[in-house]
Protein backbone atom coordinates (compact mmCIF):
# COMPACT_ATOMS: atom_id res chain seq x y z
CA UNK A 1 0.00 0.00 0.00
CA UNK A 2 1.44 3.37 -0.95
CA UNK A 3 1.68 6.00 1.70
CA UNK A 4 0.63 9.59 0.98
CA UNK A 5 3.35 11.95 2.10
CA UNK A 6 2.41 15.34 3.51
CA UNK A 7 4.03 18.28 1.79
CA UNK A 8 6.93 19.62 3.82
CA UNK A 9 6.21 23.33 3.96
CA UNK A 10 8.67 25.83 5.29
CA UNK A 11 6.89 28.37 7.47
CA UNK A 12 6.74 31.35 5.12
CA UNK A 13 4.24 34.15 5.02
CA UNK A 14 1.68 34.29 2.21
CA UNK A 15 1.60 34.27 -0.71
CA UNK A 16 2.94 30.76 -1.05
CA UNK A 17 2.39 30.75 -4.80
CA UNK A 18 1.68 33.22 -7.58
CA UNK A 19 0.27 32.22 -10.94
CA UNK A 20 1.43 34.34 -13.85
CA UNK A 21 0.71 33.89 -17.52
CA UNK A 22 -1.20 35.42 -20.37
CA UNK A 23 -4.79 36.50 -20.80
CA UNK A 24 -6.90 33.54 -21.91
CA UNK A 25 -4.01 31.25 -21.00
CA UNK A 26 -5.65 29.18 -18.25
CA UNK A 27 -4.69 31.10 -15.10
CA UNK A 28 -8.30 31.38 -13.90
CA UNK A 29 -8.94 27.67 -14.41
CA UNK A 30 -5.75 26.63 -12.63
CA UNK A 31 -6.44 28.95 -9.69
CA UNK A 32 -9.98 27.61 -9.41
CA UNK A 33 -8.77 23.99 -9.44
CA UNK A 34 -6.01 24.66 -6.89
CA UNK A 35 -8.42 26.35 -4.49
CA UNK A 36 -10.56 23.20 -4.40
CA UNK A 37 -7.74 21.39 -2.59
CA UNK A 38 -8.39 21.20 1.19
CA UNK A 39 -4.96 22.66 2.05
CA UNK A 40 -5.33 25.68 -0.25
CA UNK A 41 -7.38 28.73 0.69
CA UNK A 42 -8.22 31.44 -1.82
CA UNK A 43 -7.12 35.03 -1.42
CA UNK A 44 -9.74 37.77 -1.24
CA UNK A 45 -9.55 37.91 -5.04
CA UNK A 46 -7.59 36.00 -7.66
CA UNK A 47 -6.04 39.04 -9.35
CA UNK A 48 -4.69 41.29 -6.62
CA UNK A 49 -2.29 43.11 -8.98
CA UNK A 50 -0.10 44.13 -6.06
CA UNK A 51 3.26 44.13 -7.83
CA UNK A 52 1.85 46.19 -10.72
CA UNK A 53 -1.18 48.38 -10.01
CA UNK A 54 -1.33 48.34 -6.19
CA UNK A 55 2.32 48.39 -5.14
CA UNK A 56 1.92 51.80 -3.47
CA UNK A 57 -0.61 50.21 -1.05
CA UNK A 58 2.31 48.56 0.77
CA UNK A 59 3.12 45.08 2.03
CA UNK A 60 0.66 45.22 4.95
CA UNK A 61 -2.19 45.83 2.52
CA UNK A 62 -0.99 42.98 0.30
CA UNK A 63 -0.70 40.54 3.20
CA UNK A 64 -4.22 41.48 4.30
CA UNK A 65 -5.49 40.04 1.01
CA UNK A 66 -4.67 36.52 2.20
CA UNK A 67 -6.49 34.49 4.86
CA UNK A 68 -4.78 34.66 8.28
CA UNK A 69 -5.01 30.88 8.78
CA UNK A 70 -2.43 30.43 5.98
CA UNK A 71 0.30 32.33 7.82
CA UNK A 72 3.10 29.82 8.41
CA UNK A 73 0.81 26.82 8.79
CA UNK A 74 0.08 23.76 6.65
CA UNK A 75 -2.35 25.81 4.59
CA UNK A 76 -1.33 27.41 1.30
CA UNK A 77 -2.67 30.51 -0.34
CA UNK A 78 -1.75 32.55 -3.34
CA UNK A 79 -2.96 34.65 -6.19
CA UNK A 80 -2.87 34.83 -9.94
CA UNK A 81 -2.28 38.05 -11.85
CA UNK A 82 -1.43 37.42 -15.51
CA UNK A 83 -0.04 40.93 -16.03
CA UNK A 84 2.88 40.06 -13.75
CA UNK A 85 4.45 38.31 -16.75
CA UNK A 86 4.82 41.57 -18.69
CA UNK A 87 5.39 44.35 -16.15
CA UNK A 88 9.13 45.20 -16.02
CA UNK A 89 9.26 45.87 -12.24
CA UNK A 90 7.51 42.72 -11.06
CA UNK A 91 10.55 40.37 -10.87
CA UNK A 92 12.55 42.73 -8.66
CA UNK A 93 9.58 43.70 -6.46
CA UNK A 94 8.54 40.09 -6.00
CA UNK A 95 12.02 38.83 -5.19
CA UNK A 96 12.72 41.64 -2.71
CA UNK A 97 9.40 41.10 -0.92
CA UNK A 98 8.86 37.33 -1.11
CA UNK A 99 11.95 35.46 -2.34
CA UNK A 100 10.55 32.05 -1.30
CA UNK A 101 7.21 32.36 -3.08
CA UNK A 102 6.73 29.76 -5.80
CA UNK A 103 5.89 30.99 -9.29
CA UNK A 104 3.60 29.03 -11.57
CA UNK A 105 3.86 30.24 -15.16
CA UNK A 106 1.21 29.30 -17.69
CA UNK A 107 1.78 29.75 -21.40
CA UNK A 108 -0.52 28.71 -24.21
CA UNK A 109 -0.19 28.03 -27.90
CA UNK A 110 -0.39 31.58 -29.34
CA UNK A 111 -2.90 30.65 -32.06
CA UNK A 112 -5.26 28.89 -29.63
CA UNK A 113 -4.92 31.79 -27.20
CA UNK A 114 -5.69 34.38 -29.88
CA UNK A 115 -8.77 32.46 -31.04
CA UNK A 116 -9.99 32.13 -27.46
CA UNK A 117 -9.43 35.84 -26.88
CA UNK A 118 -11.30 36.70 -30.08
CA UNK A 119 -14.35 34.67 -29.06
CA UNK A 120 -14.21 36.15 -25.57
CA UNK A 121 -14.22 39.69 -27.00
CA UNK A 122 -16.92 38.98 -29.60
Amino acid sequence: MSQIREIDLKPIHPPHFIIIGVQKGGTNSLYHYLCKHPQIVAATQKEIHFFTLNYEQGLNWYQSQFPPEADGKQILTGEGSPYYLFHPLVPQRLYESFPNTRLIVLLRNPVDRAISHYYWEV
